[in-house]
């Protein structure tokens, strides 16, 4: 897809998955899903690969970015990042937060 349309943000955002997930290029998948999300600022799958990649690389204060991008529920960036903290607890409370809010 990305051979006939390159500019199309869902097939750029599918490759930065790619090599998040199963090949463990998180650097490569950061530029990648960048290029989505500057295409398209309101891209939340994007931005949740920006966030996950950053994750992985230790790289909590991009990472925090991110996830504040990757979800209108502001309780999405505490769950991601009290998670990434271990802070159980206050990530258990945003989750029913968002589980309440529907």
């Amino acid at each position: 897809m990305l051979e006939r349309e390159p500019l199309y943000v869902p097939a750029i955002v599918r490759l930065a998955q790619v090599r998040w997930t199963s090949q463990g290029q998180f650097a490569e998948s950061v530029q990648v899903a960048e290029q989505a999300v500057l295409r398209d600022p309101g891209d939340e799958p994007g931005w949740r690969i920006v966030m996950a990649s950053y994750l992985e690389m230790d790289e909590p204060s991009a990472a925090q970015f991110a996830a504040e991008r990757a979800s209108s529920d502001p309780d999405f960036a505490a769950l991601a990042m009290n998670v990434y903290d271990g802070k159980w607890r206050q990530a258990g409370e945003a989750a029913y937060r968002m589980v309440a809010a529907g």
